[in-house]
């Protein structure tokens, strides 16, 4: 058996044979997977839809840069072209951060969604702490490497950014690994804000908040950016 995606643009994902007692639970669990990340990337299509209006305090902008190889630091601008990036495994990329906020400083949040649905904080990493991001200033990201593994396909990047607090803002608890452990771990207090109750009503069906609310969009700045991964030719 193999879950396939209607579309046809992601490989399939193997499940148990159909007499194995295991197949509920795991079809349950990766449909469960496909639910929290398309949610994410809808959620953060509202902000960018809310952004064009023009009137949020909190705007950010988001460049990526590919580089040539370990020794280059600075990489170079990749626009993105008409038919969108395509990345081919061993591409060293990173990203640029522009805080064009009039007056607030913020932290920002990358998270990676990979072509299996998988989640992963790109920047802060897993127990690191981000930098504040004040008016008018920029941030380049860790360099990251796309993968030489498939599954290869459509992946995107969240970018998640909110007013500056002490500590930050923390949305590593959305990632899918790790899930359970890291929600359990805290209590829950990282995602108190009204932009994390908003994520973990859509993600985890707990909550009462059903959309995005214009305070909210507001006050709080999403972007999301869309790629192809294909294997090195």
């Amino acid at each position: 058996l193999q879950l396939v995606e209607a579309s046809g643009k992601r490989a399939p994902f193997a499940l148990p044979a159909p007499d194995s007692p295991d197949l509920g639970e795991a079809l349950r669990k990766n449909l469960e997977k496909v639910y929290r990340a398309r949610n994410l990337v809808a959620i953060a299509n509202g902000f960018e839809k809310e952004r064009y209006r023009g009137d949020s305090a909190v705007d950010v902008e988001v460049e990526v840069l590919r580089h040539k190889n370990e020794q280059d630091r600075g990489g170079e601008v990749l626009p993105c072209p008409p038919g969108g990036w395509v990345f081919q495994s061993g591409d060293l990329i990173s990203f640029r951060i522009h805080n064009k906020s009039e007056s607030l400083p913020v932290n920002v949040t990358l998270l990676m969604v990979g072509a299996d649905y998988q989640i992963e904080p790109f920047y802060p990493q897993r127990d690191e702490v981000g930098v504040s991001l004040r008016p008018g200033k920029s941030l380049d990201t860790p360099r990251g490497r796309i993968s030489k593994k498939p599954p290869f396909g459509n992946e995107s990047l969240v970018v998640i950014a909110v007013p500056e607090t002490n500590p930050p803002a923390d949305f590593s608890a959305l990632a899918q690994d790790g899930l359970v452990q890291a929600r359990s771990a805290d209590g829950g207090k990282n995602l108190q804000s009204p932009l994390g109750r908003l994520l973990e009503s859509a993600m985890f069906r707990s909550g009462s908040t059903r959309g995005l609310d214009r305070v909210v969009a507001d006050q709080q700045g999403m972007r999301v950016l869309r790629w192809q991964t294909e294997p090195a030719k």
